[in-house]
């Protein structure tokens, strides 16, 4: 069976390979941690980093440039991080560096590599060392304990949010709420499978008996025929996904590129998110169509894990509606983190927050069922998915460097 992927082609035809390679998704960005504080500080945390930005550049003469340059790599910076004007892909790297502690070694032996914007990820000791010899600095990066417990004060501070702060939805928020309810429900919440996917359900079923995969960073033995209809059921969620954010009016205002970057960076988390909906926790499987999926039988085949496993169930049994399901996937579409230039993404983000902690406050006094921290329990949650989605982001991009000859262009595209 032929699959159409005409809808989503037409939207990302404009990716190129810088676009591609900038697009990294952080594991040390901690969503809770985040969001709970944009909650409270809105105003204050906006006005105190624009003042500082704006003083450094002053002050700086090496600042004063039109066009700002990120000074490790040369690149287009996006601003100062960590003491010094770079650009989003070399903050990550210094980040990542310091609180993993990674050690590196000089690919010539000579560590004096010269670090330009489209070579900076040959060496990583010459890039960390420039990172260091220029002024970045170390002590800005929270290390692993810092960042639990800072975890720790940011749900402790949305659990007082007091409820006066949280009043029912007024009229405009409620045509918001209605209006991405219903791109949710048009395009990813059918409880029937659709035809065009139940022809990947029913071939998948029928071959898991002879179905192997075993994977590790450099072989993959399975069945052509099997991946590639593994494959195609893949774009096709894809496709409802990109369909669903499209459909956003924040997301269409912002630039192809700022696009693009959304787009590669969080369909993983998305796509993690929309299996709550399939998931039945009697069984312990996934129920697509007229299919089951046992997870533990996935894990065989390296599709699933513990992790995973548990964040299905704690989510299920917070028993998100479709609105609130619709509101998760905005706030996670539009993290502070995913490269764009428009820093509006930040605002876009609290404010749907926002709603949400409105929907979920009126539904907690509505209920008989304590739901006094589900907002917490939540952000907690997303960033369990946000480390499932880095885990398994690796995986995907082997299989597809291995079996680029045979499976659909696009999902190459938006995985790389």
């Amino acid at each position: 069976m032929s699959v159409s992927r005409e809808t989503v082609l037409e939207f990302i035809e404009t990716i190129n390979n810088d676009h591609v390679r900038d697009c990294v998704v952080d594991q040390g960005f901690d969503f809770s941690t985040f969001l709970a504080d944009a909650l409270e500080n809105r105003a204050s945390q906006k006005q105190k980093q624009t003042r500082v930005s704006s003083n450094l550049i002053r002050k700086n003469s090496k600042y004063n440039s039109m066009n700002m340059i990120c000074q490790i790599c040369g690149g287009r910076a996006n601003g100062i991080h960590y003491g010094l004007l770079t650009c989003e892909g070399c903050k990550g790297f210094f980040r990542r560096s310091i609180r993993y502690q990674k050690h590196y070694s000089c690919r010539t032996n000579r560590n004096s590599c010269e670090i330009m914007s489209d070579g900076k990820r040959k060496c990583c000791a010459c890039r960390l060392k420039k990172c260091h010899n220029l002024g970045m600095n170390y002590d800005l990066v929270l290390n692993k304990e810092q960042l639990l417990k800072k975890r720790k004060s940011a749900e402790l501070k949305v659990k007082k949010v007091p409820v006066s702060k949280i009043s029912f939805l007024s009229k405009n928020e409620i045509i918001i709420a209605r209006k991405i309810t219903e791109n949710l429900q048009q395009q990813l919440m059918s409880k029937k499978a659709p035809e065009e996917l139940n022809h990947y359900f029913d071939y998948f079923h029928a071959q898991t008996k002879d179905f192997q995969l075993t994977f590790n960073t450099t072989e993959i033995l399975t069945n052509k025929n099997q991946l590639i209809h593994l494959a195609e059921l893949a774009n096709l969620f894809f496709c409802n996904l990109i369909r669903f954010m499209k459909n956003i009016p924040e997301f269409v205002d912002l630039r192809t590129n700022d696009q693009v970057k959304i787009i590669q960076s969080c369909l993983v988390e998305l796509l993690i998110i929309n299996l709550v909906q399939y998931y039945d926790a009697k069984q312990n499987s996934l129920v697509i169509g007229n299919t089951s999926y046992q997870l533990q039988h996935l894990k065989n085949f390296g599709f699933a894990s513990e992790e995973l496993e548990n964040c299905l169930r704690s989510m299920d049994k917070m028993q998100f509606n479709e609105m609130e399901t619709a509101f998760i996937m905005v706030i996670v579409i539009f993290s502070e983190d995913r490269g764009c230039k428009n820093l509006s993404v930040i605002e876009i983000q609290e404010h749907y927050a926002l709603l949400l902690q409105k929907i979920l406050e009126q539904r907690k006094n509505q209920s008989l069922t304590s739901t006094k921290f589900q907002f917490p329990e939540l952000l907690f949650q997303l960033s369990t998915i946000r480390r499932l989605s880095t885990k398994f982001r690796p995986y995907l991009e082997t299989i597809i460097s291995q079996c680029s000859d045979f499976l659909p262009p696009m999902l190459s595209e938006l995985v790389n």
